[in-house]
């Protein structure tokens, strides 16, 4: 189905109801407006135009529109519609007709629907459509001056209706890009999540989300499948989360069991998505990456085209890159040998034009592969503590606490563990662990430790503690939602250490919640403007709730 690029999807159909109302409306106020007063009017072309009209209301509300590319509705609808209306305007008295202001509407929608060029051509439409009593009647001085002022108005209201359609179509733009980005935000928690369980998957993902982005574009698919074909690929594992350690860590090859046990992993992969509304898209592909082209894939037993084509894509891409990898049970396969097995498998396992156009592709720009070393994991030059491999020895070392954390003895144990965690994962000039008292009003420093510099220097447990719903951290205690700030001074709910100086401060303040009850707060904070990320509010969100349950 056509789409016009320049509307939501969504309002095809409702660009059609609206013509329906409009239809409907004018009819209405045509043929009653002109039973009041008495004058000489053509009352049977009005009622034949009336009919006429809602028979096009009828047809505009039921005809399956999503058929018709919404490109021809100017030709559909509009001129239709503005025939309608000459019509309507010779039968109620032409230069007398008392209906020019219903001339405003097509203008005005076409501008919402389309912008100002579109609203402005219909401007000129209508105003030209309204000429037609002075050329058929004569020329009319009082006419001509309500014609001149029905021009300007029409094209005054149509530039309003496409300067408010520019500024929602604004704020959708924004909505849409944040939302991409807690969407890719996403992807890269669920991807680091799996790389701290199977570190194969981490450049094995990347390598073939990439790979499959270039096999879709000699494809020509459009921006959207291939948005969809790079964060399946990425995510195209993720139900490994669910396998047990020891089968995908395993040397040798898998017993029958332990192999049905992995073949879940697309169904387990799925679910996890489909619990996320903007992910759930990608939930049908993730299950269908292993299906194969004549149907003897798994879960479902899919076959051709039942097979999603980002999982035909993906599913070639995953298994040129498996086959060119070195893994623990063997050694990469020769190129020469790979490429005789697409061949082989080019209409079993491999949907034929994918794996033509991948073959094309490995044959002129080949793909880059990760070494061994790096496939593991081992630490290499340049690495950075950021992006899925940043994260995923971020979540090593969360693992870790866990297991520390279990063997605690004491609240002040468990945020001695907690501080000595943060001190390796988040950079900061002093971390604070305040525990609700027992009578739930005030928060009590029972961790305090810090790089010792002068300007924290007179910040003690004592004057550290704070009332709920008192400064920063009694907010966040109230609130039960974490922050990141960029300067905690000039924070609205900002309350200063007393015996401490003014300074540039960052901070990251989180509640450690368990079952609703707020238990503590965990601060950090670091000298200067500015020096926190979502991504480390994330993390210590993942530190706080380790810490909930120990503390429970």
């Amino acid at each position: 189905m056509a789409q016009n690029k320049r509307i939501p999807a969504d309002f095809h159909k409702a660009m059609f109801r609206i013509a329906a109302i409009a239809f409907v409306t004018a009819a209405t106020v045509d043929v009653g407006s002109s039973y009041i007063g008495a004058p000489h009017l053509d009352f049977t072309g009005i009622w034949i135009i009336g009919i006429l009209s809602y028979v096009g209301a009828v047809v505009s509300w039921f005809f399956p529109w999503h058929r018709l590319p919404v490109e021809r509705f100017l030709v559909v609808i509009v001129i239709p519609g503005l025939v309608l209306l000459g019509f309507m305007l010779m039968a109620t008295g032409g230069v007398d007709s008392h209906i020019l202001p219903i001339f405003i509407a097509p203008a005005v929608f076409m501008a919402a629907a389309y912008g100002f060029r579109a609203g402005a051509a219909i401007a000129v439409l209508t105003a030209a459509t309204a000429t037609l009593p002075l050329f058929i009647n004569g020329w009319d001085s009082y006419y001509g001056r309500t014609l001149v002022v029905l021009a300007v108005a029409t094209m005054l209201c149509a530039y309003i209706s496409a300067r408010v359609r520019l500024s929602l179509l604004n704020e959708y733009e924004t909505r849409r890009r944040q939302q991409e980005e807690s969407y890719v935000a996403t992807i890269g928690a669920l991807a680091a999540a799996l790389d701290a369980k199977d570190r194969y998957t981490e450049e094995h993902s990347r390598e073939t989300a990439e790979l499959a982005v270039n096999v879709g574009k000699r494809l020509h698919l459009p921006a959207d499948q291939l948005r969809l074909l790079e964060y399946g690929a990425l995510l195209h594992d993720i139900g490994k989360i669910g396998i047990p350690g020891y089968i995908l860590q395993k040397p040798g090859a898998l017993t029958p069991e332990e192999f049905a046990i992995m073949r879940e992993h697309p169904v387990i992969g799925e679910r996890i998505l489909a619990s996320v509304p903007f992910l759930a898209p990608l939930g049908p592909i993730v299950r269908a990456e292993h299906e194969r082209w004549n149907g003897t894939g798994y879960p479902d037993g899919l076959k051709g085209e039942e097979i999603p084509i980002e999982a035909r894509i993906i599913h070639a891409c995953d298994a040129f890159h498996a086959m060119a990898s070195d893994r623990a049970y063997r050694k990469a396969l020769p190129m020469a040998q790979i490429v005789a097995e697409f061949q082989k498998e080019t209409g079993q396992q491999f949907d034929p034009r994918v794996a033509d156009v991948l073959l094309e592709l490995i044959e002129s720009e080949p793909p880059h592969i990760a070494t061994p070393q790096q496939a593991s994991g081992q630490p290499m030059p340049a690495t950075t503590a950021s992006g899925p491999r940043g994260w995923a020895q971020h979540m090593q070392t969360v693992e870790a606490l866990g297991q520390q954390l279990a063997r605690a003895t004491s609240i002040e144990d468990i945020s001695s563990r907690i501080g000595a965690t943060i001190s390796t994962l988040v950079p900061h000039d002093q971390c604070r662990v305040l525990l609700m008292n027992e009578d739930r009003s005030e928060l009590e420093v029972v961790y305090l430790k810090g790089t010792d510099r002068e300007e924290y220097r007179a910040v003690t447990m004592e004057n550290a503690a704070v009332e709920v719903g008192e400064g920063i951290t009694g907010w966040v205690a109230e609130s039960r939602r974490g922050v990141v700030l960029g300067d905690t001074e000039h924070h609205p709910k900002a309350k200063h250490v007393s015996g401490t100086a003014m300074i540039d401060e960052s901070m990251l303040a989180v509640p450690v919640v368990f079952e609703d009850e707020i238990l503590a707060v965990i601060v950090v904070t670091k000298l200067g403007l500015n020096q926190y990320s979502l991504d480390q509010l994330r993390l210590l969100t993942i530190l706080a709730n380790q810490a909930a349950v120990a503390m429970a």
